[in-house]
């Protein structure tokens, strides 16, 4: 049938639907320090001033949890046993990449399930583990974040906040 034009005349290959876009399954952290400010990491590959919570991508096989775990310590240094569980976010909070910004690996953006925990570590812990993907981190308040976030994930950070204050 190679060469098929439909009685439209399209092609054989025009007519076989192409698979949807996806979202990408990821865990996001939101890490709570003492006084209620997060962590928040500076993306390496971005201009000065792109900052973020820690998140990432589910791997086949690996649970939301399991995906939160490796993700803080690739990303920040941080192992397991200086962060308690404190919440979850019911929901599936998502954000959509804008055209320019999608790549096959993320599709057309993140579905994330969201994670609260508390820092009990001394700062030094902070070692931005493998530093691939951050070089620097610090405290702000989750509201801050919100309006300082690359504007595509904006409106999942002013989420995370209003889900933050309900908790308080």
């Amino acid at each position: 049938m190679h060469g098929w034009v439909g009685p439209l005349g399209h092609a054989l290959q025009d007519l076989v639907p192409l698979p949807p876009q996806t979202f990408r399954a990821g865990a996001c952290a939101v890490i709570v320090g003492d006084d209620g400010r997060v962590m928040a990491f500076e993306r390496n590959q971005t201009p000065v001033g792109s900052w973020q919570l820690p998140q990432g991508g589910l791997e086949p096989g690996e649970s939301p949890r399991e995906a939160l775990f490796r993700e803080i310590l690739e990303e920040s240094g941080i192992g397991r046993e200086l962060l308690t569980l404190v919440t979850e976010e019911p929901r599936l909070l998502a954000y959509e990449l804008p055209e320019g910004f999608r790549k096959r690996i993320f599709g057309r953006g993140q579905t994330l399930y969201c994670f609260v925990l508390r820092f009990s570590g001394s700062e030094d812990a902070v070692t931005l583990g493998d530093c691939e993907e951050f070089r620097a981190w610090r405290w702000i308040e989750m509201a801050q974040l919100a309006e300082e976030v690359v504007f595509f994930r904006r409106p999942l950070y002013r989420e995370i906040d209003r889900w933050l204050r309900e908790l308080a």
